[in-house]
């Protein structure tokens, strides 16, 4: 998963030392770092998330879309909602569930567009935004759009199969 600065900085903190000294850097010289980190394309950053680009070659998933699943994924963890990791479902990127009722999760990134989306009867879906700037931006191309997906997409929504929420909502994953 990407890290926060703060969790940058509890790394460098924790792990580096001089002359047997820990080093310690404040929120200020972690951004430094990691900003000349990005400069020297070393490192991503979406979201206040951070990863070195070695590390998302190899999840194959781009920067956005892991922030995204990072935020989803700390909101089950403090509310108890269980859910599985990248990968392990062919229909959702995330499958939630709490008091045994589950919900599908699909993660759009504006960099990689998002998994095609199947209804399941009788499981509510969630299409999961960075922010509401892209969220906006999706809803303006679904509705000039045409297709099967894009169809699907709109009568999914407009009879609230479909849910559409950035990360700043997601307080809204209601089963």
């Amino acid at each position: 998963m990407p890290l926060s600065l703060e969790e940058v900085k509890s790394g460098i903190d924790s792990n580096l030392r001089y002359n047997g000294m820990p080093i310690a850097v404040t929120l200020q010289n972690a951004n430094l770092i990691m900003s000349n980190l990005i400069a020297e394309g070393e490192v991503e950053t979406a979201g206040g998330y951070y990863a070195p680009k070695k590390f998302i070659e190899d999840s194959k998933h781009d920067i956005e879309y892991l922030a995204v699943f990072r935020k989803l994924r700390d909101y089950c963890i403090a509310h108890a909602i269980l859910f599985t990791e990248i990968g392990s479902s062919d229909v959702a990127d995330a499958v939630i569930s709490k008091g045994g009722v589950q919900a599908h999760v699909i993660i759009y990134s504006s960099i990689s567009g998002m998994r095609d989306v199947r209804l399941v009867n009788g499981i509510k879906t969630f299409i999961v935004f960075i922010d509401e700037e892209v969220e906006q931006s999706f809803m303006e191309k679904l509705f000039s759009s045409y297709g099967e997906q894009a169809e699907l997409l709109k009568i999914g929504i407009s009879y609230s199969y479909i849910k559409l929420i950035n990360t700043n909502e997601l307080d809204q994953l209601l089963f």
